[in-house]
């Protein structure tokens, strides 16, 4: 049996530090246990065909010349179709090409399954063409499109209908799924979870001090955020609490946005520009270090102005993985297992409780980072229940 992989965000090439990359993860340990093809969206530069560290993939190229293809850049669709007109019409024949292609594969009758991650666009085309190439449908929800869906007029028609077509439906967190289930109602189809992280990437540092010294961090206790510097992500929040702190400390915020002039100006505002380091995007190996040199993991989502929240956010397995304890909003959906094993919970968009949080943990006070705590939640077995759900086998 062979199972086609969905997504709108995926890694342009090897060590692409833009695009969040845990669906070409979840297709490398997947391609153990079954034969899979990967369908992404062309980017300038990118391959139109290629095998990626061991993985099958295929890109759509949706409009010439290529030079004109932005919506994949790893920033988020959603964030290119907020901010601009062009992007907005980008996406009719981002649609389009993904249509093309992914009808093109299922004539040639090879794949029995395909997991569509996202429910707009890849669920909804799925779904679509499900009755016509009569394959198992495994969607994954992720969080951005369920919201999208709620905002839009005949949106949750839309959902409806989509959850309907399928055969699973995994969603991210129990937040997700609660939200799928105010529209649908419960059911059967849906499942609870998370993407997942690398054990064999992620682990505590021997020598913490050495990294820091490599790293040129500098004297102080670290403090590490990883993630789009986007509105929803929480960073102003994070670095006015920051500000409260009376221990020496270094903030490093890892990630690209458009929100970064804005945050290095805030940082300025508050008289901390010099504590906070903006690293940039990197690639997940080079990532690895900088969760071992941290004292503490910063994970400060909100809702943002549309009401968006995320699923839950793989930096807090990545970082009880390499040993760092973690504070994390009430908006992450933090499963109830991971609560005491090294993450702290605060309410969202509260800097006060955040700042007094942060005080704690680097004070010695919260419990310590558990990274046992998060080996249900190692790719190989995600990968494993993928495996099972895209070939119809146990529950």
């Amino acid at each position: 049996m062979k199972a086609l992989l969905l997504a709108t965000t995926f890694p342009r090439w090897s060590a692409d530090p833009g695009p969040a990359p845990f669906v070409f993860q979840l297709a490398k340990h997947l391609s153990g246990l079954l034969p899979v093809l990967c369908l992404a969206p062309h980017f300038p530069g990118a391959a139109r065909e290629e095998n990626l560290e061991g993985v099958p993939v295929q890109r759509f190229q949706y409009l010439w010349p290529e030079s004109l293809e932005t919506l994949a850049d790893g920033q988020g669709i959603q964030n290119h179709l907020r901010q601009s007109w062009r992007a907005r019409l980008e996406a009719v024949p981002f649609l389009f090409g993904e249509l093309r292609a992914l009808r093109r594969l299922l004539q040639s009758g090879e794949f029995a399954a395909v997991n569509a991650h996202w429910l707009v666009p890849s669920g909804a085309l799925a779904a679509w063409l499900k009755r016509r190439y009569h394959f198992r449908l495994v969607l994954t929800a992720h969080a951005a499109d369920l919201f999208l869906l709620l905002r839009l007029p005949g949106g949750k028609t839309l959902l409806r209908w989509i959850v309907g077509r399928a055969d699973v439906v995994f969603c991210v967190s129990q937040a997700i799924q609660a939200g799928m289930a105010e529209v649908t109602g419960p059911s059967p189809k849906f499942r609870v979870l998370s993407m997942g992280a690398d054990l064999s990437l992620f682990s505590p540092a021997p020598d913490k001090d050495a990294i820091r010294e490599r790293l040129q961090i500098g004297p102080g206790q670290v403090i590490l955020f990883v993630g789009k510097l986007t509105e929803k992500k929480g960073v102003t929040y994070l670095l006015q609490a920051a500000a409260r702190l009376e221990k020496e400390w270094r903030l490093l915020i890892v990630g690209q946005g458009i929100l970064r002039p804005g945050l290095e100006a805030e940082a300025a505002r508050l008289g901390i520009r010099e504590r906070v380091r903006f690293v940039g995007a990197m690639p997940q190996a080079r990532l690895a270090d900088y969760y071992r040199a941290a004292d503490l993991v910063v994970v400060p989502s909100v809702r943002d102005v549309k009401g968006e929240a995320e699923g839950m956010p793989v930096v807090i397995l990545e970082a009880l993985a390499s040993g760092a304890p973690v504070i994390a909003t009430e908006v992450c959906s933090v499963p109830e297992a991971l609560k005491g094993k090294g993450v702290k919970e605060v309410p969202s968009a509260d800097v006060a409780a955040l700042a007094r949080a942060m005080a704690a943990v680097l004070g010695g006070e919260a419990a310590p980072a558990d990274p046992k705590a998060i080996e249900p939640y190692a790719w190989p077995e995600i990968a494993r229940q993928y495996a099972q759900a895209l070939s119809g086998d146990g529950p």
